[in-house]
């Protein structure tokens, strides 16, 4: 709300607020109408899940599960094909592809000085496309997809449990919106 609020006014005179607003006090005025309705979206999760029964709320859990793990599924299918850039997060990728690719060295190269903080995540892919020899990017890339999809089931399940331990089940379900 305080970002709604105050980080318009900071943003200058010469840039282009879309089509929707055209000073930055009307990009204020709907940063904060779209808060509102966050927060009143919140409170009617909020007394939705207090007025169910346990059993309900059990059910409704298995349901968020289900529809995340099909809308997941579906962006598996629809975007296998698609390469990610080389620039961004898809350099990553790239660059431990180009390593198995040429199977060899590149350590003294500038990549690994410039972001020694990828260097952890491009072993990793680099390792486990060292153990799954695929032919194709498209492969390689679906189980990068594939594994990526993994990691964030297990986060979203991990934290929804600390959640659940913390603040009960109903809560777990509301953090899992």
């Amino acid at each position: 709300m305080l970002m709604s609020s105050a980080g318009p006014l900071f943003l200058g005179t010469y840039l282009n607020y879309g089509n929707l607003a055209y000073s930055a006090l009307d990009l204020t005025w709907i940063l904060l109408l779209l808060t509102v309705v966050f927060i009143l979206f919140l409170l009617s999760m909020h007394r939705l899940l207090c007025a169910c029964h346990e059993k309900t709320v059990y059910r409704l859990r298995f349901l968020l599960v289900a529809v995340i793990g099909v809308y997941e599924l579906f962006l598996l299918i629809v975007f296998s094909g698609v390469q990610p850039p080389e620039i961004d997060g898809g350099h990553v990728f790239m660059k431990a592809y180009h390593l198995l690719e040429t199977n060899r060295n590149d350590a003294s190269t500038i990549y690994f000085q410039i972001y020694p903080n990828n260097l952890p995540l491009l072993l990793i892919r680099y390792g486990l496309y060292h153990i799954f020899p695929f032919q194709s990017v498209d492969a390689l890339l679906f189980l990068d997809h594939l594994l990526c999809m993994t990691v964030l089931n297990c986060a979203i399940f991990f934290s929804a449990k600390i959640v659940k331990m913390v603040f009960g089940l109903r809560m777990s379900v509301f953090f899992s919106c």
